[in-house]
């Protein structure tokens, strides 16, 4: 079963219930990922690298299709304040514009939760949206596979906007 294994001792029949319908979800969308990849559409996922969507074998199998890759990507090049290792599985080769290492200077504990006048906050739900960078970019290398396959027809710019895998992250917190 997937989800948190290590911790299924642990776990009422209404969390093991939940884990099981978000898992059948998830093996469906990666099935549909691999139908429009065989119609030939575009075909995308996304997540983060540690993700357990990847251990799917519907996610294994999407990657082995002729033209499926992994476009591996911090998020924090394209906008973010955190170090966010991120992962789009794809047959889109002009998403390899993404790709990308952090070599930021980040905050110690950048990921902690913090408390404000008494009420938590968890930073993962703060780097959650993707930024408008990366919307762009994403937009862009969309557009022009579209334009290659004679989908569309648009004037693009020749050179899409590049990672910036330096810096300082901090002061964005």
């Amino acid at each position: 079963m997937l989800g948190l294994p290590r911790i299924w001792a642990n776990r009422t029949t209404d969390e093991a219930t939940r884990v099981i319908e978000d898992n059948d979800k998830a093996a469906f969308c990666l099935l549909f990922l691999i139908t429009a990849h065989k119609l030939d559409k575009a075909a995308l996922g996304e997540n983060p690298r540690g993700s357990y969507l990847w251990e799917f074998d519907q996610a294994k199998k999407f990657l082995e299709l002729a033209g499926v890759e992994d476009f591996d990507y911090d998020a924090c090049c394209f906008g973010g304040a955190r170090h966010k290792r991120q992962r789009i599985r794809g047959n889109v080769p002009e998403l390899s514009v993404l790709r990308s290492e952090c070599k930021h200077t980040h905050k110690k504990g950048e990921w902690r939760p913090y408390k404000v006048q008494g009420r938590w906050y968890w930073t993962t739900k703060e780097e959650a949206e993707f930024t408008a960078e990366l919307s762009f970019v994403i937009a862009t290398a969309l557009s022009a596979w579209a334009v290659r396959r004679n989908i569309a027809k648009l004037r693009l710019p020749r050179r899409p906007l590049a990672a910036v895998e330096t810096g300082d992250r901090v002061a964005l917190l």
